[in-house]
């Protein structure tokens, strides 16, 4: 299995989803808080409809931890860089409950976001466990017929 960047010892897409997440996250850290309202404005906001809190920059962090964890394991080989191995399940649990939400009656952003995880981790688990499979078998099988 070879590796998208040299050092880096992870599957292609998996690089570019991590360095995906810490671009997303560091964007939600460094983000600028909002203006404060004037307090007629926000009275009316109040009596027309709740609206929505921007991402809490610990939201951001998380992402970032997230993108670390798979980069700081990025050095050792694929075969045994058991992170990589541990977020396959991870990632379809995530997408398993993402999708019990919707089932639940999820609306708006929610559903959107929702869909979005539901289906990005759920592909993505499948791509990765197939990736690691397959490249293990091809690895396992080479050396068998080598021998």
């Amino acid at each position: 299995m070879s590796a998208f960047l040299p050092g880096i010892n992870l599957p292609w897409f998996i690089t570019l989803h991590a360095f995906g997440l810490l671009a997303v996250g560091l964007n939600l850290v460094l983000r600028s808080p909002q203006q404060p309202q004037q307090p007629q404005r926000q009275q009316r906001r109040q009596e027309q409809h709740e609206r929505r809190q921007p991402p809490s920059p610990l939201l951001g962090i998380a992402t970032v931890a997230l993108s670390l964890a798979y980069l700081g394991t990025a050095y050792m080989p694929m075969e045994q860089n058991a992170f990589l191995y541990a977020s396959v399940p991870i990632r379809m649990l995530l997408a398993l409950l993402a999708a019990g939400r919707l089932a639940m009656g999820a609306r708006g952003e929610d559903w959107v976001a929702l869909v979005l995880v539901a289906g990005y981790d759920g592909v993505g688990g499948k791509f990765l466990f197939y990736f690691i499979f397959l490249g293990l078998l091809l690895l396992f099988l080479l050396r068998f017929v080598h021998d």
